[in-house]
């Protein structure tokens, strides 16, 4: 199996995804409800349905940001970040990201890694608990992300994703100097892992 090693890499960890919802979501009655679109193309059985899909249509959605962090990242992977820290990045002239800016997010943008890499399920060590039985996706995903040695020519790209047929699950990694500014800038509501590769013996 070989060996685990660290690499000049890291993760950018949302500490609470659940509480950081920010799509398809609006206030009625005072409470946080998802709206009508989001409604009905929801599962009925687990209540999860396909954000980035949606995201398609976002001129014809009504959206609503309900984030306190920096960084948020959606259960499809979608990355919003804040103005403040978007603005950080550009100043850092940090040419790991774009951004996509749409009126509905209020002092967010969408955050687009400037570049990916796939990693199989099995390299990734993913662990997929408890397949919803009416639309097979998973309501709980576990990670270990592991970068098989071939890979660290590639590895300065941002975005890792692991897939299989009913499941997908997103990593944001990112560099010394990256993870540096977001340090500096005091970036609410993320933690950083280091991202480890496997050597040969």
């Amino acid at each position: 199996m070989g060996c685990l090693m660290k690499t000049d890499f890291f993760w950018i960890c949302p500490k609470d995804v659940k509480d950081q919802s920010w799509l398809f979501y609006e206030i009625k009655e005072g409470k946080l409800v998802k709206n009508s679109f989001c409604q009905s193309m929801s599962c009925p059985r687990c209540g999860k349905f396909d954000e980035l899909s949606a995201l398609i249509s976002i001129d014809d959605l009504s959206i609503s940001v309900n984030a306190t962090a920096d960084w948020c990242l959606s259960g499809d992977g979608v990355i919003l970040v804040s103005s403040r820290i978007k603005h950080m990045i550009i100043s850092e002239f940090l040419d790991e990201c774009n951004f996509i800016d749409h009126s509905a997010l209020g002092d967010y943008s969408i955050c687009i890694p400037a570049n990916s890499f796939a990693v199989d399920a099995a390299t990734s060590e993913m662990e997929f608990h408890r397949q919803c039985k009416a639309c097979g996706r998973y309501r709980e995903t576990c990670g270990f992300p592991v970068v098989s040695k071939d890979l660290t020519a590639n590895i300065a790209m941002p975005t890792t994703f692991f897939e299989n047929v009913r499941g997908r699950v997103f990593f944001y990694a990112c560099s010394k100097k990256f993870k540096a500014a977001l340090l500096k800038a005091k970036a609410r509501g993320i933690y950083f892992d280091s991202v480890v590769m496997r050597s040969e013996t």
